[in-house]
Protein backbone atom coordinates (compact mmCIF):
# COMPACT_ATOMS: atom_id res chain seq x y z
CA UNK A 1 0.00 0.00 0.00
CA UNK A 2 1.20 3.51 -0.84
CA UNK A 3 0.48 4.70 2.70
CA UNK A 4 3.16 2.31 4.03
CA UNK A 5 5.89 3.36 1.59
CA UNK A 6 8.86 5.45 2.69
CA UNK A 7 8.61 8.59 0.58
CA UNK A 8 10.25 12.01 0.94
CA UNK A 9 8.25 14.72 2.65
CA UNK A 10 10.87 17.32 1.69
CA UNK A 11 12.18 17.43 -1.87
CA UNK A 12 14.90 19.75 -3.20
CA UNK A 13 13.89 20.01 -6.86
CA UNK A 14 16.11 22.75 -8.30
CA UNK A 15 17.89 24.45 -9.70
CA UNK A 16 21.28 23.07 -10.84
CA UNK A 17 24.35 25.16 -9.91
CA UNK A 18 22.35 27.08 -7.30
CA UNK A 19 23.74 25.60 -4.09
CA UNK A 20 21.54 22.51 -3.82
CA UNK A 21 24.45 20.24 -2.84
CA UNK A 22 25.25 22.46 0.12
CA UNK A 23 21.59 22.78 1.07
CA UNK A 24 21.20 18.99 0.98
CA UNK A 25 24.25 18.61 3.24
CA UNK A 26 22.99 21.25 5.68
CA UNK A 27 19.63 19.49 6.00
CA UNK A 28 21.02 15.94 5.96
CA UNK A 29 23.30 16.76 8.91
CA UNK A 30 20.31 17.63 11.09
CA UNK A 31 19.67 14.77 13.56
CA UNK A 32 15.95 14.70 12.76
CA UNK A 33 16.43 14.22 9.00
CA UNK A 34 16.55 10.94 7.10
CA UNK A 35 18.34 11.79 3.85
CA UNK A 36 18.41 9.61 0.77
CA UNK A 37 21.42 7.34 0.50
CA UNK A 38 22.62 9.39 -2.48
CA UNK A 39 22.15 13.13 -2.89
CA UNK A 40 20.68 12.83 -6.38
CA UNK A 41 18.48 9.77 -6.63
CA UNK A 42 17.33 10.93 -10.10
CA UNK A 43 14.46 8.49 -9.72
CA UNK A 44 11.80 10.86 -11.08
CA UNK A 45 13.61 11.94 -14.25
CA UNK A 46 11.94 11.81 -17.66
CA UNK A 47 12.94 8.94 -19.94
CA UNK A 48 14.44 11.28 -22.56
CA UNK A 49 16.59 13.20 -20.06
CA UNK A 50 20.37 12.56 -20.42
CA UNK A 51 20.79 11.46 -16.77
CA UNK A 52 17.82 9.05 -16.81
CA UNK A 53 18.67 5.63 -15.36
CA UNK A 54 16.84 2.95 -17.38
CA UNK A 55 17.45 0.37 -14.64
CA UNK A 56 16.06 2.36 -11.71
CA UNK A 57 13.28 4.87 -12.25
CA UNK A 58 9.68 5.74 -11.43
CA UNK A 59 8.40 4.83 -14.88
CA UNK A 60 9.57 1.25 -14.35
CA UNK A 61 9.01 0.64 -10.64
CA UNK A 62 6.56 3.31 -9.49
CA UNK A 63 6.60 4.74 -5.98
CA UNK A 64 7.65 1.44 -4.39
CA UNK A 65 11.07 1.74 -6.01
CA UNK A 66 11.53 5.22 -4.57
CA UNK A 67 11.50 3.79 -1.04
CA UNK A 68 14.75 1.93 -1.70
CA UNK A 69 16.67 5.19 -1.44
CA UNK A 70 15.89 5.63 2.27
CA UNK A 71 16.85 3.82 5.46
CA UNK A 72 13.69 2.32 6.94
CA UNK A 73 15.09 2.55 10.47
CA UNK A 74 15.94 6.25 10.13
CA UNK A 75 12.74 7.08 8.27
CA UNK A 76 10.56 5.63 11.02
CA UNK A 77 12.25 7.69 13.74
CA UNK A 78 12.85 11.07 12.06
CA UNK A 79 10.39 13.75 11.08
CA UNK A 80 11.90 14.76 7.72
CA UNK A 81 12.63 12.37 4.84
CA UNK A 82 14.77 14.20 2.28
CA UNK A 83 15.78 13.77 -1.35
CA UNK A 84 17.44 16.25 -3.72
CA UNK A 85 17.71 16.11 -7.49
CA UNK A 86 17.98 19.65 -8.88
CA UNK A 87 17.06 18.61 -12.43
CA UNK A 88 13.55 17.68 -11.27
CA UNK A 89 12.52 21.29 -11.88
CA UNK A 90 12.61 20.67 -15.65
CA UNK A 91 10.87 17.27 -15.67
CA UNK A 92 7.29 16.08 -16.19
CA UNK A 93 7.61 12.76 -14.32
CA UNK A 94 7.79 14.28 -10.80
CA UNK A 95 4.37 15.85 -11.29
CA UNK A 96 2.88 12.50 -12.20
CA UNK A 97 4.59 10.84 -9.23
CA UNK A 98 3.70 13.50 -6.66
CA UNK A 99 0.01 13.19 -7.50
CA UNK A 100 0.25 9.62 -6.16
CA UNK A 101 1.78 10.69 -2.82
CA UNK A 102 -0.60 10.32 0.16
CA UNK A 103 0.24 13.94 1.08
CA UNK A 104 2.28 16.42 -0.96
CA UNK A 105 5.85 17.05 0.22
CA UNK A 106 7.45 20.42 0.75
CA UNK A 107 9.27 21.19 -2.50
CA UNK A 108 12.29 23.47 -2.14
CA UNK A 109 13.88 25.46 -4.94
CA UNK A 110 17.09 27.47 -4.74
CA UNK A 111 17.44 30.14 -7.42
CA UNK A 112 20.34 32.46 -8.17
CA UNK A 113 20.94 35.35 -10.53
CA UNK A 114 20.46 33.60 -13.90
CA UNK A 115 23.58 35.08 -15.49
CA UNK A 116 25.87 33.87 -12.69
CA UNK A 117 24.19 30.45 -12.77
CA UNK A 118 25.20 30.20 -16.42
CA UNK A 119 28.74 31.34 -15.57
CA UNK A 120 28.95 28.67 -12.88
CA UNK A 121 27.66 26.06 -15.31
CA UNK A 122 30.23 27.14 -17.90
CA UNK A 123 33.08 26.84 -15.39
CA UNK A 124 31.80 23.45 -14.26
CA UNK A 125 31.58 22.02 -17.79
CA UNK A 126 34.95 23.45 -18.83
CA UNK A 127 36.86 22.60 -15.66
CA UNK A 128 35.21 19.94 -13.48
CA UNK A 129 34.01 17.94 -16.49
CA UNK A 130 36.82 19.02 -18.85
CA UNK A 131 34.40 18.94 -21.79
CA UNK A 132 35.04 22.34 -23.39
CA UNK A 133 38.10 23.45 -25.34
CA UNK A 134 40.37 25.61 -23.19
CA UNK A 135 40.23 28.39 -25.79
CA UNK A 136 36.50 28.78 -25.15
CA UNK A 137 36.05 31.84 -22.96
CA UNK A 138 32.85 32.80 -21.18
CA UNK A 139 32.39 35.39 -23.94
CA UNK A 140 32.51 32.55 -26.48
CA UNK A 141 29.66 30.83 -24.69
CA UNK A 142 27.57 34.01 -24.40
CA UNK A 143 28.08 34.74 -28.11
CA UNK A 144 26.87 31.23 -28.96
CA UNK A 145 23.95 31.41 -26.53
CA UNK A 146 22.65 34.70 -27.88
CA UNK A 147 23.01 33.42 -31.45
CA UNK A 148 21.48 30.05 -30.50
CA UNK A 149 24.49 28.22 -31.93
CA UNK A 150 25.79 26.22 -28.94
CA UNK A 151 26.75 22.77 -30.31
CA UNK A 152 24.32 20.00 -29.36
CA UNK A 153 27.16 18.00 -27.78
CA UNK A 154 27.06 20.50 -24.88
CA UNK A 155 23.45 20.00 -23.67
CA UNK A 156 24.11 21.44 -20.20
CA UNK A 157 25.06 24.74 -21.82
CA UNK A 158 22.79 24.72 -24.86
CA UNK A 159 19.63 24.99 -22.73
CA UNK A 160 21.09 27.24 -20.03
CA UNK A 161 19.16 30.41 -20.91
CA UNK A 162 15.82 28.63 -21.16
CA UNK A 163 16.47 26.67 -17.97
CA UNK A 164 17.33 29.86 -16.06
CA UNK A 165 13.88 31.35 -16.67
CA UNK A 166 12.69 29.86 -13.41
CA UNK A 167 9.14 31.22 -13.50
CA UNK A 168 8.42 29.13 -16.61
CA UNK A 169 8.76 25.99 -14.48
CA UNK A 170 7.68 27.12 -11.02
CA UNK A 171 4.00 27.66 -11.85
CA UNK A 172 3.69 24.01 -12.88
CA UNK A 173 4.97 22.97 -9.45
CA UNK A 174 2.56 25.31 -7.68
CA UNK A 175 -0.27 23.69 -9.62
CA UNK A 176 0.93 20.20 -8.60
CA UNK A 177 1.57 20.51 -4.84
CA UNK A 178 -0.04 23.84 -3.95
CA UNK A 179 1.55 27.16 -3.09
CA UNK A 180 1.80 26.33 0.63
CA UNK A 181 4.12 23.41 -0.16
CA UNK A 182 6.53 25.44 -2.30
CA UNK A 183 9.58 27.02 -0.64
CA UNK A 184 11.87 29.26 -2.70
CA UNK A 185 15.31 30.27 -1.41
CA UNK A 186 17.85 32.60 -2.97
CA UNK A 187 21.39 31.35 -3.47
CA UNK A 188 22.81 34.78 -2.65
CA UNK A 189 21.08 34.83 0.74
CA UNK A 190 22.21 31.26 1.47
CA UNK A 191 25.80 32.36 0.83
CA UNK A 192 25.60 35.61 2.79
CA UNK A 193 23.69 34.37 5.83
CA UNK A 194 23.34 30.57 5.95
CA UNK A 195 22.42 30.58 9.64
CA UNK A 196 19.40 32.84 9.15
CA UNK A 197 18.26 31.01 6.01
CA UNK A 198 18.59 27.54 7.53
CA UNK A 199 16.89 28.42 10.80
CA UNK A 200 13.94 29.90 8.93
CA UNK A 201 13.77 26.86 6.63
CA UNK A 202 13.96 24.49 9.61
CA UNK A 203 10.94 26.14 11.21
CA UNK A 204 8.95 25.89 7.99
CA UNK A 205 9.53 22.15 7.56
CA UNK A 206 9.19 21.21 11.23
CA UNK A 207 12.82 20.91 12.37
CA UNK A 208 14.44 22.32 15.51
CA UNK A 209 16.28 25.44 14.25
CA UNK A 210 18.64 25.55 17.25
CA UNK A 211 20.77 22.81 15.63
CA UNK A 212 22.23 25.41 13.27
CA UNK A 213 23.41 27.75 16.04
CA UNK A 214 26.68 25.78 16.29
CA UNK A 215 26.73 24.29 12.78
CA UNK A 216 29.80 24.88 10.60
CA UNK A 217 28.11 25.14 7.16
CA UNK A 218 30.74 23.27 5.10
CA UNK A 219 31.19 24.15 1.43
CA UNK A 220 30.17 21.46 -1.04
CA UNK A 221 30.79 20.68 -4.73
CA UNK A 222 32.89 23.75 -5.65
CA UNK A 223 33.63 24.54 -9.27
CA UNK A 224 37.38 24.34 -9.87
CA UNK A 225 39.72 25.90 -12.42
CA UNK A 226 42.15 23.43 -13.97
CA UNK A 227 45.47 24.03 -15.72
CA UNK A 228 45.64 20.90 -17.90
CA UNK A 229 42.50 19.22 -19.26
CA UNK A 230 44.22 15.99 -20.32
CA UNK A 231 45.59 15.48 -16.81
CA UNK A 232 42.16 16.24 -15.36
CA UNK A 233 40.50 13.58 -17.54
CA UNK A 234 43.02 11.01 -16.30
CA UNK A 235 42.34 12.07 -12.70
CA UNK A 236 38.57 11.74 -13.17
CA UNK A 237 38.95 8.24 -14.61
CA UNK A 238 41.15 7.15 -11.69
CA UNK A 239 38.83 8.75 -9.13
CA UNK A 240 36.18 6.14 -9.87
CA UNK A 241 38.44 3.33 -8.65
CA UNK A 242 37.80 2.11 -5.10
CA UNK A 243 40.65 2.97 -2.73
CA UNK A 244 41.19 3.56 1.00
CA UNK A 245 39.99 6.99 2.14
CA UNK A 246 43.43 8.16 3.41
CA UNK A 247 44.93 7.45 -0.02
CA UNK A 248 41.99 9.16 -1.74
CA UNK A 249 42.38 12.29 0.41
CA UNK A 250 46.15 12.42 -0.12
CA UNK A 251 45.79 11.89 -3.86
CA UNK A 252 43.14 14.59 -4.08
CA UNK A 253 45.28 17.09 -2.20
CA UNK A 254 48.31 16.37 -4.40
CA UNK A 255 46.23 16.70 -7.55
CA UNK A 256 44.71 20.03 -6.48
CA UNK A 257 48.17 21.43 -5.74
CA UNK A 258 49.38 20.32 -9.16
CA UNK A 259 46.49 21.11 -11.49
CA UNK A 260 44.01 23.51 -9.83
CA UNK A 261 44.53 27.24 -10.25
CA UNK A 262 42.89 30.43 -9.01
CA UNK A 263 40.84 32.78 -11.17
CA UNK A 264 42.66 35.92 -12.36
CA UNK A 265 41.43 39.52 -12.00
CA UNK A 266 41.43 40.17 -15.77
CA UNK A 267 39.18 37.18 -16.34
CA UNK A 268 36.70 38.47 -13.77
CA UNK A 269 36.55 41.87 -15.47
CA UNK A 270 35.69 40.21 -18.78
CA UNK A 271 33.07 38.03 -17.10
CA UNK A 272 31.31 41.07 -15.65
CA UNK A 273 30.68 42.44 -19.13
CA UNK A 274 29.26 39.11 -20.30
CA UNK A 275 27.03 38.81 -17.22
CA UNK A 276 25.50 42.17 -18.08
CA UNK A 277 24.80 40.96 -21.63
CA UNK A 278 23.01 37.93 -20.22
CA UNK A 279 21.06 39.93 -17.63
CA UNK A 280 19.03 41.53 -20.41
CA UNK A 281 17.70 38.09 -21.38
CA UNK A 282 16.01 37.64 -18.00
CA UNK A 283 14.30 40.96 -17.27
CA UNK A 284 10.80 39.71 -18.09
CA UNK A 285 11.20 36.26 -16.52
CA UNK A 286 12.57 37.75 -13.29
CA UNK A 287 9.55 40.06 -13.09
CA UNK A 288 7.27 37.05 -13.45
CA UNK A 289 9.21 35.23 -10.74
CA UNK A 290 8.74 38.18 -8.38
CA UNK A 291 5.02 38.25 -9.13
CA UNK A 292 4.75 34.50 -8.50
CA UNK A 293 6.78 34.34 -5.28
CA UNK A 294 6.78 37.84 -3.82
CA UNK A 295 10.56 37.62 -3.45
CA UNK A 296 12.80 40.68 -3.51
CA UNK A 297 15.28 39.97 -6.31
CA UNK A 298 17.22 43.22 -5.97
CA UNK A 299 20.35 41.21 -5.13
CA UNK A 300 20.33 40.08 -8.77
CA UNK A 301 20.68 43.63 -10.12
CA UNK A 302 24.17 43.67 -11.65
CA UNK A 303 25.64 42.38 -8.40
CA UNK A 304 29.28 41.52 -7.79
CA UNK A 305 30.07 37.92 -8.67
CA UNK A 306 32.57 37.58 -5.84
CA UNK A 307 30.29 35.09 -4.09
CA UNK A 308 29.36 33.10 -7.18
CA UNK A 309 31.70 30.19 -6.41
CA UNK A 310 31.22 29.89 -2.66
CA UNK A 311 28.34 27.43 -2.63
CA UNK A 312 27.45 24.75 -5.17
Amino acid sequence: MIANLILPNVLIAGAPKCGTTSLFRYLADHPDVCASTVKEARYLLDADFPLFNPENNFLRYGLSGYSRFFSEEEARSRSVILEATPDYIYQNTPHRALKEFPTPPFVIFVFRRPATRILSQFNYVQNNLAQLPKDWSFKSLVDHLLADTVPSKYPLLRESIRQSRYADYLQYWVDTVGRNHIIVLLFEELVQNPLLVMQDLARRIGLDPSFYETYGFPKENPTILIRNQALHRIFRSLWGIKMPQPIRRLGGAMYRALNVSKRGHAQRKDEQAQLQRLDREFVDSNKRLTALTGLDLSCWDDQSISNSAKVR
